[in-house]
């Protein structure tokens, strides 16, 4: 999971993104926070010092791009997948 520093669209695709398949690092960065998967399944990622930041900045909130570490497929299920199996962001507030 990689963090965006430029805006996109709904209609941007990665090969659109990463300019053919070559992410430039202008565009996005990797966490040292968030871990690849060590397993198969719902996946937790916590998020909280990315979204910290984008509190303080709104203007840096570009979102995320998921992509595949290894040639051994991945699944994500979009905005548009069936109810249920949707991303679900949850936040959780502490003053």
């Amino acid at each position: 999971m990689r963090q965006v520093l430029v805006s996109w669209n709904e209609d941007t695709s990665f090969d659109l993104f990463a300019g053919g398949g070559q992410i430039d690092s202008g565009e996005m960065i990797t966490s040292s926070s968030i871990a690849a998967p060590t397993s198969m399944g719902a996946q937790v990622i916590d998020v909280t010092a990315i979204v910290s930041d984008w509190v303080g900045t709104p203007t840096t909130n570009h979102g995320w791009i998921f992509e595949p570490t290894s040639t051994n497929g991945i699944s994500i299920v979009s905005s548009e997948g069936a109810e249920g199996s949707r991303p679900q962001l949850e936040v959780t507030f502490l003053p």
